[in-house]
């Protein structure tokens, strides 16, 4: 399954990589949602390698945040917030295993069902967010 994500990963983020930030980080959040879904209702192995290969959204949403936190600081404080973003990252590394170790306790199915609605939430706010703004970074141009 590792092998599977980890191509998944390399497919999704060549292939994507170059688009629009907020679409980016949409079909990153997309594929993590798919994930959980086909983890939880999946039927069988393969629903489960697709499932792992879909893992690839996450690194795809992470670059994307990588890129957009770009444009929200002048050049000398890029690193700052590049710290910033990959902090905000780890702690959700952190907290996730936790968070899921208590859902499982709780009800198995739980911790997908918690990613699902989390994803949910998510994608709504990206989306109000880069409604509001508009000066999108845009992929290079070549």
């Amino acid at each position: 399954m590792g092998t599977i994500g980890n191509i998944g990963t390399a497919m999704v983020v060549f292939s994507l990589g170059n688009l629009r930030v907020s679409t980016g980080m949409l079909i990153g959040q997309l594929l993590l949602a798919s994930f959980a879904l086909l983890m939880w209702q999946g039927q069988g192995a393969i629903a489960y390698f697709v499932g792992y290969f879909f893992v690839g959204g996450y690194q795809l949403y992470r670059s994307m945040a990588l890129a957009f936190s770009r444009s929200l600081v002048k050049v000398g404080d890029t690193g700052l917030a590049y710290g910033l973003v990959e902090t905000g990252n780890a702690l959700a590394v952190v907290v996730a295993p936790l968070a899921a170790g208590f859902l499982y306790n709780y009800r198995p199915e739980a911790v997908y069902i918690a990613s699902v609605g989390a994803l949910a939430i998510t994608v709504g706010l990206n989306m109000l967010l880069f409604h509001e703004k508009r000066n999108e970074i845009l992929p290079a141009q070549m």
